[in-house]
């Protein structure tokens, strides 16, 4: 995927509804967070940044060229990348118990991975912004 410009790009939303977008990103942060076979608490902070990454550029790519008014229009219900990633979220948990891993240790071992992030566009500059300033 090419980074977009001109009048198509998708443009960062003001300060004053950024919250609703980093709540969306956050919630989809939440959902991603692991998934596979993973055997360690290292491989499953491995598949969380693939899956974090995948959601990011899925995102990206379903959103297209729509404003930022209307991605907050649709409250994110006309994402499929977005049920996928739900989706996930019980069997992820599972794993995490199964794994016997805590949710600092698997934070401990993401935050660092967070710079390899890699966004396109607006919405996906804002996803990794909110997960920097957020965390997991």
């Amino acid at each position: 995927m090419t980074p977009r410009s001109g009048p198509s790009a998708v443009t960062c939303a003001p300060v004053a509804r950024r919250p609703s977008v980093l709540a969306v990103a956050f919630a989809l942060i939440l959902a991603a967070c692991g998934g596979g076979a993973a055997e360690t608490c290292q491989q499953l902070a491995d598949e969380t940044i693939d899956l974090v990454q995948t959601m990011i550029t899925d995102v990206e790519g379903e959103i297209g060229d729509r404003s930022m008014e209307e991605i907050l229009a649709s409250g994110g219900e006309d994402l499929p990348s977005l049920d996928r990633f739900r989706e996930r979220a019980a069997a992820v948990d599972e794993r995490v118990v199964e794994l016997g891993c805590t949710q600092s240790e698997l934070e401990a071992l993401i935050r660092p991975r967070v710079g390899e992030l890699q966004a396109t566009t607006g919405i996906g500059e804002l996803i990794i912004a909110g997960i920097r300033s957020g965390g997991l």
